[in-house]
């Protein structure tokens, strides 16, 4: 029996300013959790996006949201700090929350502690660990580990980050490298039930330079064996290709913007690709009308 798909029921894009600086209306107000302590920059945004993107549900006391998040750069400047302050001054120095905010999977701990989410908690990384968060998010739905799962990928890449990125040839002909997030809430598709759009289906492939026509019909039969009249509309995502560049949140970000666009209904094909990365590909179906659910694709 085949799996009918997977249900985005919300979708939330957050990203900096033209200019790369994070405005706080993508930040949430808190700068402090009682559990975690101080929250970085990537968890404030963070949980911005999971409170957007969970405004209005009805939560019942026994519910499991898990959360899936791939990320490029993490909480690199948090662990950045503490690496130049024990060299400067000694480690005595060195701030205990520090060490507890750097860790690349800090983010999703804090967001889980901040939100109530009690479900599967996973950090994914590099440039298409976006994409990738949104494909476990649905293995843990079809698993049934968790009633929904909040998946995508946030970066907030520091100043000197991006001049190291630059430096790596997938990069170095990159236009700009700014902050975002993109985040979906997903479930398992129920017939007649409101949602924006269903995951069909997920490959990966084995070359650098893939056929992306096998690409597409391996993702298309991996999980409903759908037949299609037409060919998917194609995203195809590398390393400095993008235009705007928001790391691991590119693909995620792109994914929101098509579900909120006007006239972008019928199967999309998103494939992230590049040197040194093993393609991925996830196709979307978005119906002529999105129900009562919405999407959130706000833009500084």
């Amino acid at each position: 029996m085949t799996h009918p798909g997977f249900a985005i029921q919300r979708s939330v894009a957050l990203r900096s300013e033209s200019d790369g600086a994070v405005g706080e209306w993508i930040l949430c107000a808190e700068r402090r959790s009682p559990k975690v302590g101080v929250l970085s920059t990537q968890a404030r945004l963070v949980v911005e996006a999971t409170r957007r993107c969970l405004a209005g549900i009805e939560r019942p006391a026994d519910d499991i949201i898990g959360l899936s998040l791939g990320t490029l750069c993490g909480a690199n400047d948090v662990a950045e700090r503490c690496l130049q302050t024990a060299h400067a001054t000694g480690i005595a120095d060195v701030s205990a929350s520090w060490y507890a905010t750097g860790l690349p999977n800090s983010t999703t701990g804090a967001v889980a502690s901040m939100a109530g989410l009690r479900g599967p908690n996973l950090t994914l990384l590099g440039y298409q660990a976006g994409l990738d968060a949104i494909i476990m998010a649905c293995r843990i739905l079809r698993a049934g580990r968790a009633h929904c799962m909040l998946a995508g990928g946030f970066d907030i890449p520091t100043g000197g980050e991006v001049a190291r990125l630059r430096n790596a040839p997938s990069l170095s002909h990159t236009g700009t490298i700014l902050a975002g997030i993109g985040l979906l809430l997903l479930a398992n598709r129920t017939d007649g039930a409101d949602h924006l759009a269903t995951v069909v289906g997920w490959s990966y492939g084995e070359s650098a330079h893939p056929d992306h026509d096998a690409l597409i019909d391996s993702a298309i039969r991996a999980v409903s064996r759908t037949a299609t009249s037409s060919p998917p509309t194609r995203h195809i995502l590398s390393p400095g290709l993008c235009g705007n560049e928001y790391l691991a949140a590119t693909c995620p970000i792109r994914l929101v913007e098509a579900l909120t666009a006007h006239g972008e209904s019928g199967l999309h094909a998103f494939i992230v690709e590049g040197d040194g990365l093993r393609p991925v590909c996830l196709v979307v179906d978005i119906p002529g009308s999105s129900g009562s659910s919405s999407g959130d694709a706000g833009e500084a």
